[in-house]
């Protein structure tokens, strides 16, 4: 199944009247980013994602979806999105913890 986290973005973001312009410098990215993202190219970092659910109030749309509103997303590709972002996010702290082990045996062997 695709995931559609652009179409949230996009759906999100005209609701508010917003240019993608204008969601970018709020971001601190440029526009193409936004583009992208909304063309479901790229994702945001976790970091930024986080700033869009604050700027586009995507925990409400979140909401609406979990409640059956389907004007953003079916409820199949809101779980397949949730499920993505926990696999990354589990991926992340992954990454920390084996960061944090090597710094452990280097502070060891130093």
């Amino acid at each position: 199944m695709d995931i559609n986290i652009g179409k949230i973005i996009k759906n999100a973001r005209l609701n508010r009247n917003m240019q993608q312009k204008e969601l970018a410098k709020i971001l601190g990215v440029s526009s193409a980013t936004v583009s992208a993202w909304e063309l479901n190219k790229i994702y945001p970092s976790l970091q930024i994602f986080i700033k869009l659910v604050e700027v586009l109030d995507l925990s409400n749309c979140f909401q609406k979806i979990q409640q059956g509103d389907n004007s953003f997303v079916r409820q199949e590709e809101f779980n397949e999105i949730c499920k993505e972002f926990r696999d990354k996010l589990a991926n992340i702290e992954s990454k920390i913890y084996q960061y944090k082990q090597s710094l452990e045996l280097f502070a060891i062997k130093s």
